[in-house]
């Protein structure tokens, strides 16, 4: 219920801010973003909206959107392992038939990867959603972190370019 709460969420401030800032020759002006408090830097197209998470304000969630993309980084004081691990359960249960999704929601089967990314577990996938749109997501666990993209754009359209170098941007910050 709080994944379904979640989505919901970051769909509706994906659609709100696909906006980004243009130069004077058209391109957008993208530029790196550093977050030590959040341990990670990303390459946005714009500045990027920050704020804690209204929804859950006994959490400890920051939320940065722009270009489309919401990352929400999440501390997890016991871990996220388990988090990556349940949602791969439920799309594998989806995939097999097992688990029926909710109505309005299906999984693209072929758009699902898992593994590691700097030793650390990841999951992602894309889905259409009840309103007709597309919904990436990326999940990541970074020991007690767990950093999640998303962004919709409308179905029968390509995926914009714009979440792929987002998310290819991402990057840990070392520990001093």
């Amino acid at each position: 219920m709080r994944l379904l709460f979640l989505l919901t969420v970051a769909l509706v401030l994906a659609e709100a801010s696909f906006g980004q800032v243009v130069e004077g020759n058209g391109q957008a002006s993208w530029k790196e973003y550093t977050y030590p408090n959040d341990g990670f830097a990303i390459t946005f197209p714009s500045e990027p909206s920050t704020h804690k998470d209204a929804q859950f304000p006994d959490l400890q969630i920051n939320v940065y959107t722009s270009g489309g993309v919401t990352l929400r980084a999440e501390v997890a004081p016991n871990g996220c392992d388990s988090a990556i691990t349940s949602q791969a359960e439920g799309i594998e249960q989806f995939k097999t038939g097992q688990k029926k999704p909710n109505p309005g929601f299906q999984l693209d089967a072929a758009s699902v990867r898992q593994g590691s990314l700097e030793g650390h577990p990841f999951l992602e996938f894309e889905q259409t959603v009840p309103n007709g749109m597309k919904d990436f997501e990326r999940w990541y666990c970074v020991e007690k972190k767990l950093y999640v993209f998303s962004s919709v754009w409308p179905a029968g359209q390509a995926k914009p370019a714009t979440i792929e170098r987002v998310v290819r941007s991402f990057r840990l910050l070392k520990k001093s």
